[in-house]
């Protein structure tokens, strides 16, 4: 979709690589859904998505087309995060997706929380320590948290500052100093 985090992340991962939308042949710029159907009947090659690892949407499609994952050179990864720094690179597992059995390096965007600067801090530190204080409990929430989620990274590379009581809650927990 036209301004959509996923065309953002499409232009930037073609940018890592020299390359345009217009580089690509026809690019036409619809939702996630209507790419998958596209695939489905073939009136598209290809789709950037950018979704969890085990989307359902993905495993859909797998079970009614032939799909193969395409490969995010890790070094472009790296070299895309030191402009982007809410890239990282990681493992899409072999077996995801039915048709793709092979371990392919991809590219994941950190997600962010983000909160109004008028929020107070005590407001803030009471929604961080209500969502993270438990971390058994928030990563059972999806297989992915389990597999890439942790604090210590969370406060890491973040492309805005914190709010003072994010800040507040990370040093409690000894993430931050």
């Amino acid at each position: 979709l036209v301004g959509s985090g996923t065309e953002q992340n499409a232009r930037q991962i073609l940018e890592a690589y020299g390359l345009r939308f217009e580089d690509l042949g026809q690019a036409i710029r619809v939702s996630a859904t209507q790419g998958i159907q596209l695939m489905q009947d073939k009136r598209a090659d290809a789709l950037f998505y950018t979704v969890g690892l085990g989307a359902s949407a993905i495993q859909q499609l797998a079970l009614t087309t032939p799909i193969t994952l395409v490969a995010v050179d890790l070094a472009k990864v790296q070299a895309l995060a030191k402009k982007y720094p809410f890239y990282v690179g990681c493992n899409n597992a072999g077996g995801t997706y039915k048709g793709a059995e092979v371990t392919t390096p991809t590219v994941a965007v950190k997600a962010l929380l983000i909160a109004s600067e008028k929020l107070s801090a005590d407001t803030v530190y009471k929604f961080m320590k209500a969502v993270f204080g438990n971390q058994e409990a928030f990563k059972k929430i999806h297989p992915n948290l389990e597999r890439f989620f942790s604090l210590r990274k969370a406060a890491k590379g973040l492309p805005i500052p914190l709010h003072p009581g994010a800040e507040r809650f990370y040093k409690e927990v000894g993430v931050l100093k």
